[in-house]
């Protein structure tokens, strides 16, 4: 896998929007079935929702998705650090029109 590459999830629905509120059983159940992942899982919890409050929801869904995907084929990964490269390409990354709006401001 190279590992700058965008991952596909295993099965794609395009009419499926994303939940906007953030599950709070989400994390309990994954604590339960991995306890000793708990501080991680918190951390993760964490970041997302820092995201879910800064970002539009399709940015910060598809960064969990894509980080999601990443751990499910490299188990080193830590869930309680950010993935550098993702944040700032899906997060960080202004569509079109904030590009537009943003030029006016320049100095």
């Amino acid at each position: 896998m190279a590992p700058r590459e965008q991952l596909q999830p295993p099965f794609r629905n395009e009419r499926r929007r994303p939940k906007v509120d953030i599950d709070e059983d989400a994390p309990v159940v994954l604590i339960e079935r991995y306890p000793g992942k708990a501080s991680e899982l918190f951390s993760y919890m964490s970041i997302i929702r820092g995201a879910a409050a800064d970002h539009p929801v399709e940015k910060w869904y598809s960064y969990d998705q894509q980080f999601r995907l990443r751990v499910s084929r490299d188990h080193t990964e830590k869930w309680s650090s950010i993935d550098g490269f993702l944040w700032l390409r899906i997060l960080t990354n202004n569509t079109q029109k904030q590009q537009q709006a943003n030029v006016g401001y320049k100095c």
